[in-house]
């Protein structure tokens, strides 16, 4: 009994497919989905605020003013907005200011570890370079030690 090749001879050797390119997302892309979807919002904005023109007397801190309702909830919402947005802020800023402050000191050690004739490398003393499980908690430098920068199981608010 001989081995024989299942495929017949006489039937042609199947044919690769071409490989189409796949495109990805692109910034100019995103930016017109962005404006696309900003002016579907504003013209919904329009219509609730030509829908809501009845007056309303709204006081504000002793200053008294008559506007329409729908023009009222949006200053109410952007004002809302603005609410968030400004805590959101100075976290971002304290959590990028801590980030540069670790980045600066990680560049430091490298630069003192790898001084020639440096013992920085091999100091355990200094608890900036010691394992981070290991670090005590109880510390100063144990924010250094930490890979959540500093600010985990406390409040960074405060």
């Amino acid at each position: 009994m001989s081995l024989q090749n299942p495929r017949s001879q006489d039937q042609p050797a199947p044919v690769a497919q071409p490989h189409h390119h796949r495109i990805g997302r692109t910034r100019a892309g995103g930016v017109w989905v962005a404006l696309a979807v900003s002016a579907v919002v504003l013209i919904l904005l329009l219509i609730f605020i030509l829908e809501n023109l009845k007056r309303a007397d709204i006081s504000l801190f002793g200053a008294h003013m008559s506007l329409p309702v729908g023009v009222a909830l949006l200053l109410a919402a952007a004002a809302g907005a603005l609410i968030v947005v400004i805590p959101g802020t100075a976290r971002i800023v304290q959590l990028r200011m801590t980030a540069h402050r670790h980045r600066r000191l990680d560049t430091r050690s490298a630069d003192a570890a790898s001084a020639p004739g440096s013992l920085a490398a091999a100091s355990p003393a200094d608890p900036g370079m010691a394992d981070p499980g290991t670090a005590d908690p109880g510390t100063a430098d144990s924010a250094a030690a930490d890979p959540g920068g500093g600010l985990s199981g406390r409040n960074p608010l405060s």
